[in-house]
């Protein structure tokens, strides 16, 4: 299906999620794509407004006063974009 087929008022769609490392593809959101770093990111949204961080995976949430939210996990090894999450409330 197509995102035109997919996306109509008779199924609203609240939440995308991508992810890249398991199955790689291709996407933008507003300048950030496949490769994007932490600094790509936050030059593009500014800085999270959380953010968690571990060995094994460093998580970053932006999200307005409407609880809608945009999420990217970067590898803490490579630096770079592992997924990619949308919601909109």
């Amino acid at each position: 299906e197509t995102d035109k087929e997919i996306l109509n008022e008779e199924c609203p769609v609240y939440q995308v999620e991508i992810s890249i490392k398991e199955t790689p593809v291709s996407f933008s959101i507003g300048g950030i794509s496949n490769g994007s770093t932490l600094d790509d990111i936050i030059a593009v949204l500014g800085n999270p407004t959380e953010g968690y961080e571990s060995e094994y995976l460093c998580s970053y949430t932006w999200q307005d006063d409407n609880y809608n939210a945009l999420i990217f996990d970067i590898d803490p090894e490579t630096k770079v974009l592992t997924s990619a999450s949308v919601s909109v409330f």
